[in-house]
């Protein structure tokens, strides 16, 4: 579990030793500015200062860093013939654009998904580089149909990813202001050159340099852009970042609203990816659970795409599904909390688990069983699951009801293949660029689980890197 000593040791560590002067000097004197902290805006920040920018400042809203990506479980798809070759799993980076593609619908970037797939094991290599201890499993995350899914840790592999490159940046220099709140791009002869915005206690502030990058997130916490996406239904839902409603959600499509401003198109608002993550699911890949009507009935592959499952649960007459699981399965890093606060339960039969879901338990054993004798014959004859890693046999036994929520918002600015911000021509805006959830064109209107993290490393990277070269070029 994440502790906030280890977060603010984090920040302790970034934000101390050498500096250029103080507040002032930085604003004032910077390469490339990157508005948002995490983990997109620290790739973005890492590969600048990588690439020659020598001035990189970070400014971030929040008091902490890390953003959603540092609560995320942290599945990181990545075509590895290294770990999956071993394993007997045949990937490639065309298959991985291919049922990508699939997934994003119509809406999805060709050409940018293929720089992410064909990016995937660049980047995998590139964050061990920098301090990532990638485990040998690799998993199918949701809806991406293959087994490339990698992780640190099961208990904090977002962490991981965030911690280490906060490390990076503080090797390098890069400096972060907390507090400060980008609200407006500062814009001179048709060139983006700074951010303004305020700071805690409202004190306003402008910083300035040859480059900025948004990497804030998108818009989960914007009620009115939420509203636009999903009408009325938004009000019901919660994002998985706040599963509770009863924290701060930094991601208010500050990038996006900014970026539109200065003519920045902006694209698949209405992409909004609804996911059951917030109650009984505690694993983040395909093939150690199943999910059951109140009746305690499978009704779904439970492989199937975030889409299919988004519909198959607003037909069921409550909108709600049980998820079931067992002692043998890798559990993610919100298992100890979801038990805790009772989200999970744990049931030493399966007939305790039957009374929790208020089912009759002759029905949830037949459920089982047959689920265990597909898994044994290899074939799954009720609903065609292929991934099935084990039988559900190992008491005690997991469960908690699901529902869906806001996973992650795929609407926002256009960019290019160089992470640049394409304005309503689809021209370059000289000196912005985005990376991570900002990002708008690139995913559609769903994508697998596990290509999230990996865009916001792929794409920051390029940010970083493009960016360090327009600096370079002004000086």
């Amino acid at each position: 579990m994440i502790t906030r000593r280890q977060l603010f040791a984090g920040i302790l560590g970034l934000t101390a030793g050498p500096s250029w002067c103080g507040p002032q000097e930085i604003l004032a004197a910077a390469d490339v500015i990157v508005v948002g902290a995490g983990l997109a805006g620290l790739s973005a920040a890492v590969s600048a200062r990588e690439a020659g920018a020598r001035r990189v400042l970070i400014l971030e809203k929040d008091v902490m860093i890390g953003g959603h990506s540092i609560m995320s479980s942290g599945y990181f798809n990545a075509v590895d013939p290294k770990r999956q070759k071993p394993l007997g799993i045949i990937d490639s980076p065309a298959l991985m654009e291919k049922q990508s593609l699939q997934v994003g619908g119509d809406t999805a970037s060709p050409i940018l998904m293929r720089r992410l797939a064909e990016s995937s094991s660049e980047v995998l290599q590139w964050l061990e580089a920098h301090g990532v201890h990638w485990s040998d499993q690799v998993f199918e995350s949701y809806s991406s149909f293959q087994r490339r899914g990698h992780i640190s840790s099961p208990v904090r592999a977002g962490y991981d990813y965030v911690m280490a490159l906060l490390e990076c940046a503080r090797r390098l220099d890069v400096k972060i202001l907390l507090g400060h709140r980008a609200e407006r791009l500062i814009t001179e002869n048709g060139h983006i050159v700074g951010a303004a915005g305020v700071c805690r206690g409202c004190q306003a502030f402008e910083a300035r340099a040859h480059a900025v990058i948004l990497a804030t997130g998108g818009f989960a916490a914007n009620t009115a852009l939420l509203e636009n996406a999903l009408g009325p239904y938004a009000a019901t839902l919660r994002s998985s970042a706040n599963t509770r409603g009863i924290l701060t959600d930094g991601a208010a499509g500050d990038g996006i609203l900014m970026a539109r401003a200065v003519g920045a198109k902006i694209v698949n608002m209405d992409s909004v990816l609804l996911v059951p993550y917030n109650g009984g699911r505690v694993t983040g890949y395909v093939g150690d659970d199943i999910y059951l009507t109140k009746e305690g009935r499978r009704f779904i592959d439970e492989g199937a795409s975030w889409l299919a499952l988004r519909q198959a649960l607003q037909n069921l007459p409550d909108g709600k599904m049980w998820v079931l699981t067992d002692s043998g399965t890798v559990k993610n890093n919100d298992f100890s909390l979801k038990l805790m606060t009772g989200a999970v339960r744990e049931a030493a039969t399966l007939d305790e688990a039957a009374k929790g879901i208020g089912c009759n338990p002759a029905v949830l054993e037949e459920t089982v069983r047959q689920y265990n004798h597909s898994v044994h014959i290899g074939r799954d004859e009720a609903f065609g699951k292929t991934t099935m890693l084990k039988a559900l046999d190992e008491p005690p036994f997991y469960y908690g009801e699901e529902r869906l929520n806001i996973h992650s918002t795929e609407g926002g600015v256009a960019i290019d293949t160089q992470a640049r911000v394409l304005d309503q021509s689809e021209e370059p805006l000289l000196g912005l660029f985005a990376a991570g959830e900002t990002v708008g064109n690139l995913h559609g209107k769903s994508r697998p689980g596990g290509n999230g993290v990996l865009a916001c490393v792929v794409f920051g990277r390029i940010a970083g890197q493009e960016a360090a070269q327009l600096s370079l070029s002004s000086h």
